[in-house]
């Protein structure tokens, strides 16, 4: 059975490169003042760092652009 390709060779390429400025990398590690808040919300002081990580991975990772 072939294997079901969801990226297009161009969209892999821009997931896994890694940025090329500091600007870029700052952009990615930052959470907005809105994230922030969630994070306050809805987790414990446990858990922030945590939450983080996950918001993190999942905008780099499906970036809206």
């Amino acid at each position: 059975m072939p294997r079901c390709e969801l990226l297009t060779p161009t969209k892999r390429v821009h997931l896994f490169t890694f940025p090329k400025y500091e600007g870029e990398l700052i952009g990615l590690a930052i959470l907005a003042k809105a994230d922030l808040t969630y994070i306050r919300q809805h987790r414990g002081d446990n858990y922030r760092l945590s939450s983080w990580l996950s918001q993190w991975f999942t905008c780099t990772r499906n970036p809206a652009n």
